[in-house]
């Protein structure tokens, strides 16, 4: 099979690539997107503990000093090791392959506090669902073309979080540049718990792989055709994306039932809601079904309080926003729903201020 060419000059099928994610549904349709765009060495886990096996086992099998991976694209929300624990591993284990590894984090849980806590581990890259072909892209030629310099210093080691230089009113830089050392090299041992400020910039070695630019040249553009190729695919996954979400609906309403039960395993069980509810979330936008990244996005926010107890008004809460998700999917509300939106809308509304005091 010929490798798609999403870009003149740019071959992505040159790359290796580890996709986290424990939802089947969702790493088929980011494997998918990546395909369309002309990546072909794809590799997957279920969970970070999955994906630091992968990458040992596969350190294991290459010459020394070559990456297991030239990319990874991480889900943050997966049970066993989540995403920022599998972050935490790469950039700070002195078990890690990789240290330097570009790491795109995809998440539905695209809140400040979320991305913040992502950057402040040594992500890359995040991308929040629902996504695009077009925002895939636009990461992948950032990793590739415009990679930030790494930093270890003041508890921190990662891609330097200032993308830009830019003038401000106080700089709290207790180093100045001339006092930071600057490393060329990848053999030079890093010693995490430095009191130094290190920068660690390296020849380029992704875009020499895919195909580099001429100085001063524009990122590459994605190809109008692959564009609306992967598109066309997206689209059709919607059927999939429909039947993945009523068979979700189906486990998270067992969920809520057994929440009745008076030996419930309360944390289990409102956990199982909140993953739910997070994957919901993330890819209602992508097929057409933007209420249903409403509604769970609120029963995400909802579930994800500490619960010692569960109240009549609390379970009558979770209820009302399943029903309204059931609504959607059951019946096809594509868009904003006309008034039947509106309905579901305000009733939500309605049992959000009726249940939500507890």
């Amino acid at each position: 099979m010929t490798t798609a060419i999403a870009a003149p000059g740019v071959n992505l099928g040159l790359l290796a690539v580890l996709v986290v994610e424990d939802t089947g549904f969702i790493r088929l349709l980011i494997t998918s997107v990546l395909r369309s765009l002309g990546i072909e060495n794809i590799h997957h886990a279920e969970n970070g503990a999955e994906a630091v096996k992968l990458i040992k086992d596969r350190a294991r099998t290459l010459p020394d000093g070559t990456p297991p991976f030239d990319i990874i694209i991480s889900d943050l929300m997966m049970p066993e090791v989540d995403g920022f624990m599998l972050l935490r591993f790469l950039r700070t284990s002195a078990e890690s392959t990789d240290r330097f590894v570009p790491v795109a984090m995809i998440s539905g849980a695209a809140d400040y506090a979320y991305v913040a806590k992502a950057r402040d581990l040594g992500a890359t890259e995040f991308i929040a669902k629902p996504f695009s072909a077009q925002s895939i892209w636009d990461r992948l030629m950032g990793i590739v073309y415009k990679p930030r310099r790494f930093v270890l210093g003041g508890g921190y080691f990662g891609p330097e979080r200032r993308r830009f230089k830019k003038v401000v009113a106080e700089d709290r830089r207790v180093k100045k540049d001339a006092d930071i050392q600057v490393i060329r090299t990848t053999t030079k041992k890093l010693k995490l718990d430095s009191a130094d400020v290190l920068y660690f910039e390296f020849t380029n070695r992704l875009a020499a792989k895919v195909g580099g630019l001429p100085h001063g040249a524009e990122i590459p553009k994605l190809d109008v055709e692959i564009l609306k190729k992967v598109e066309e695919k997206i689209e059709s996954m919607a059927g999939d994306y429909s039947n993945w979400v009523a068979d979700e609906i189906v486990k998270i309403d067992e969920a809520l039932r057994k929440l009745k039960d008076p030996d419930a395993n309360l944390r289990a069980l409102i956990g199982r809601i909140n993953r739910g509810a997070h994957e919901m979330r993330g890819q209602g936008g992508i097929f057409g079904y933007p209420l249903i990244t409403e509604f769970s996005k609120s029963l995400f926010l909802t579930t994800s309080k500490h619960f010692q107890t569960l109240s009549d008004n609390e379970y009558e809460l979770l209820k009302a926003h399943i029903d309204a998700i059931k609504v959607v999917i059951h019946e096809r509300v594509e868009g904003d729903g006309g008034e039947t939106g509106r309905a579901l809308l305000d009733g939500l509304q309605a049992a959000i201020k009726k249940y939500g005091k507890g």
